[in-house]
């Protein structure tokens, strides 16, 4: 049983932005790769839970972004299962450069579902194929809830495009990042993020339009996505 998985890439410049920034869903894309294909080794992966009607969704992220990386540079990254919790199974993810620099750390929640009923399944029932990582480092956990503003200080509309929707059918879990970061930048806020913290509620799908409140705070911003229907999909927390 592989206890991590680690992949190496080089970053290019299409995860850049115009200012030179490194694009926030950039590092969401590193991530979910990673656990997909850990995922896999492991048997636990998507084509696996299929034959039982079974899928995983990501619930809640954080992540603490330590530096951006360069055109070019050459990074690692690591991921691993850190145990489960009730309904969730967590997982953890480094990145960090061929010297060893740190970029990134975060940690993750998981909720396996029926394909059929889109309800919760008991993570029990594939925790064997799960490794002990016991002795490895878990870096954040979830005890407090992300606060969900009552007022917010402007919105901004994404429709969603078939382009922007993965395999299982729904808006890909990065699209959220770049949709919060495009709001900002429409109030010409070019931010340099030291992290951030997503929880997933509700799926959306196109030809939807997404909807991004911002509430700016000290030290970054809070938002949420709300569909057409105003349901909460997606709360946030952005920090810079």
């Amino acid at each position: 049983m592989q206890k991590k998985w680690c992949e190496n890439h080089a970053v290019g410049y299409s995860q850049f932005d115009r200012e030179g920034n490194f694009k926030l869903h950039a590092w969401s894309n590193f991530l979910q790769e990673a656990a997909a294909n850990h995922a896999a080794i492991l048997g636990v992966g998507m084509n696996d839970l299929a034959k039982n009607d079974l899928l995983w969704v990501l619930a809640q992220i954080k992540v603490r972004l330590h530096r951006a990386p360069v055109p070019g540079e050459k990074i690692e990254v690591t991921t691993y299962p850190s145990g489960t919790r009730k309904l969730f199974a967590n997982r953890e993810f480094k990145i960090q450069n061929e010297t060893g620099s740190l970029l990134l750390s975060g940690s993750s929640r998981w909720v396996l579902l029926s394909g059929k009923s889109m309800r919760p399944q008991s993570v029990l029932t594939i925790a064997g194929k799960l490794p002990d990582n016991s002795d490895l480092p878990v870096y954040f956990d979830f005890a407090e809830k992300l606060p969900v503003p009552e007022n917010y200080d402007f919105f901004y509309d994404v429709p969603i495009r078939h382009s922007m929707e993965d395999v299982n059918g729904h808006l890909n879990n990065a699209e959220y990042l770049a949709a919060a970061q495009d709001a900002l930048c429409s109030h010409g806020i070019i931010a340099t993020f030291s992290g951030f913290e997503i929880a997933y509620h509700r799926a959306m799908r196109a030809p939807e339009t997404l909807t991004v409140g911002i509430r700016l705070s000290p030290g970054g911003a809070l938002f949420t996505i709300f569909n057409a229907q105003r349901e909460r999909c997606v709360s946030g927390k952005l920090s810079f």
